[in-house]
C-alpha cells in the first residue's frame, strides 16, 4: 500500500472540506425549500391545531372551546366581554386579573378546574345572553 505524501494529504482534507461544505449548502437549502412549503400550506400557523385536531385560520372560538391555558383577558377579547366583567362574575381578586391562564389560577387558589371552566363558561353564556 502507498503512503500518502503531505500535498496529497493536504488535497485531500480540502476536497473532504470541499464535500461537507457542499452536503451543508443542500441540507439548508432544503430545509428552506420545505419550511416555505408547510408555511404556504398553513402547518406553521398558531391556531393550526387545537386538541389535536386540524382547524382553519379563522375557526370561530366557541364556548366548548374554552381551554385552561387561555387567559382572562383572551376570553374578553375572543368574547368581546367588558375588560372587568369576569373579574366581577367570578368574585376575582388576583391582581395578575386579566393576565393569568385559567389553569394557574385555579392551581393557585386550589379550585377545581372542571369546576372554574363550567363556571367561566357559564358566565360568558349568561353575558351574551344579555347583549
Amino acid at each position: 500500500m502507498k503512503k500518502l505524501n503531505e500535498n496529497q494529504k493536504k488535497i485531500l482534507k480540502k476536497i473532504g472540506v470541499v464535500v461537507l461544505a457542499l452536503l451543508c449548502l443542500i441540507s439548508l437549502l432544503s430545509f428552506i425549500v420545505i419550511l416555505k412549503r408547510y408555511s404556504r400550506s398553513g402547518q406553521l400557523a398558531i391556531e393550526y391545531r387545537i386538541n389535536g385536531k386540524p382547524t382553519r385560520m379563522h375557526h370561530p372560538i366557541t364556548i366548548n372551546d374554552i381551554g385552561p391555558w387561555m387567559t382572562f383577558d383572551y376570553l374578553n377579547v375572543v368574547f368581546k366581554l367588558e375588560p372587568n366583567y369576569l373579574k366581577n362574575a367570578l368574585g376575582i381578586s388576583d391582581n395578575r386579573y386579566p393576565n393569568i391562564n385559567i389553569n394557574m389560577y385555579a392551581r393557585h387558589y386550589n379550585i377545581p378546574l372542571q369546576n372554574l371552566l363550567q363556571n367561566i363558561k357559564q358566565a360568558i353564556t349568561s353575558y351574551s345572553s344579555k347583549n
